[in-house]
């Protein structure tokens, strides 16, 4: 998995010197093992532009947590070590678990930079021309076959991820050395995301039958005719996400 991480990075490297205008840095949400290797190889591809310090990582935690949530305590720690240049950070605002809010809390932040007023309201000051950042999705190859995506998640300037297998995310993150409890975490169900428990804890087979590359046999039969159906149920779904926005 090396190989294929070092290839991703170079594939960036390249989109950035043939950008039209110059690449100002990125942006993020950070939440599990996706939106870490996003993190990752985007930091990694920034430093070789000699820019790793525009690379801006936000992970959204409720404002009235009584302790640190996993991500807070075990991978920001992790990523700050990794990435000692980027800038990593938590916030909370207002609809937290709202997806509409997160993403239109980034690409505000993306374009300007928000001071804390004294009655708690934040103040929004336009950033300069090449202090902004490119929104970064997290979207990968999985999500886009099955379309359990958001639409907003398909609003992004920029995806590393959108022709990755989740799958292979798994095995470049435990490859990089991503702590444990995010790999552990991507395996069970996430309602917030839309990762079902059927699919959350079988990756590797529903990557390997979007790709047309899965072994049927005796033992795994009964399992594979349940995912067979999630994943056409998802397709029928969700495939009026290919059709939008909708055109006169």
């Amino acid at each position: 998995m090396a190989d294929k991480f070092e290839y991703l990075v170079n594939l960036l490297v390249e989109k950035m010197k043939m950008s039209q205008v110059p690449v100002p840095g990125f942006i993020l949400g950070l939440s599990g093992t996706d939106s870490v290797l996003a993190y990752l190889l985007l930091y990694e591809a920034a430093k070789r532009m000699d820019m790793p310090q525009r690379v801006y990582g936000i992970h959204y935690a409720p404002r009235n947590r009584k302790k640190p949530t996993w991500f807070e305590r075990e991978v920001m720690p992790w990523l700050r070590e990794r990435c000692p240049e980027a800038r990593p950070e938590v916030q909370s605002p207002q609809g937290l678990y709202n997806d509409h809010y997160r993403w239109a809390d980034l690409g505000t932040r993306a374009l300007n930079s928000l001071e804390q007023c004294p009655d708690g309201s934040l103040k929004d000051l336009p950033l300069e021309p090449g202090e902004n950042y490119w929104v970064a999705g997290t979207l990968n190859a999985t999500e886009f076959a099955l379309g359990t995506y958001s639409n907003f998640a398909a609003a992004a300037s920029i995806m590393p991820l959108r022709k990755v297998w989740k799958s292979d995310i798994m095995a470049m993150c435990e490859a990089k050395g991503v702590p444990q409890i995010a790999l552990d975490n991507a395996r069970l169900p996430d309602c917030i995301c839309g990762r079902m428990e059927l699919a959350a804890a079988n990756i590797e087979m529903i990557d390997g039958i979007l790709r047309y590359d899965v072994v049927v046999t005796p033992d795994n039969y009964q399992l594979f005719n349940q995912l067979f159906a999630y994943v056409d149920t998802c397709k029928r779904d969700n495939g009026f996400k290919e059709r939008i926005p909708y055109l006169l």
